[in-house]
């Protein structure tokens, strides 16, 4: 890694640390203890540990999520309601694996599954036929892109809308069967 990069890396660790324990530099208070009292490791051991040649961001990784679970409760009580923190799942590779779902049971966390599909009538109706409409149509610039939009919305009548929003009940009845998934 380059000592540029890793430099970066560092100081936007620290950033956010501080941030966390709301500590800033005139407490007079050094960045290891701040990175003691929020039981952290140095970014770049965990990078050298695992031997990662890339870090996604510093949130998402294992021991970021304490930081996380701590600035939750401590800045934003009201989203750590009775019930605990809800994650809300996007169905992402990092999000569905074991050690991450470990991670979240570890830490008490409700995991709110991420549906296959959503509910809402863009995704069903709108967007599908937008998808058919541009299937077979080559974009070569910006404009083109607008124009064939423009020429898609001016194509549909209000028959094409109300379709797509009668059709809701019956989706929203299949997801309620299949307990939200």
């Amino acid at each position: 890694m380059h000592k540029k990069l890793e430099s970066r890396l560092v100081a936007a660790e620290i950033r956010y640390l501080r941030k966390v324990a709301e500590k800033t530099r005139r407490d007079h208070i050094s960045n290891i203890t701040v990175r003691d009292e929020l039981q952290q490791k140095s970014i770049m051991d965990i990078v050298e540990m695992r031997a990662l040649g890339w870090v996604g961001h510093l949130v998402g990784m294992e021991n970021g999520m304490r930081a996380k679970q701590l600035a939750i409760d401590q800045k934003r009580s009201e989203l750590a309601n009775r019930r605990g923190v809800v994650f809300h799942q996007d169905n992402s590779r990092p999000h569905m694996a074991i050690v991450t779902r470990q991670k979240f049971r570890e830490l008490g966390w409700e995991v709110l599954m991420h549906p296959p599909y959503s509910t809402t009538p863009s995704d069903y109706h709108v967007f599908l036929a937008l998808q058919n409409f541009l299937s077979d149509k080559k974009l070569a610039s910006r404009e083109d892109c607008e124009n064939r939009l423009l020429e898609f919305f001016a194509n549909r009548d209000q028959d094409f809308y109300e379709r797509g929003i009668m059709k809701l009940p019956l989706k929203w009845q299949k997801i309620i069967e299949q307990n939200g998934a």
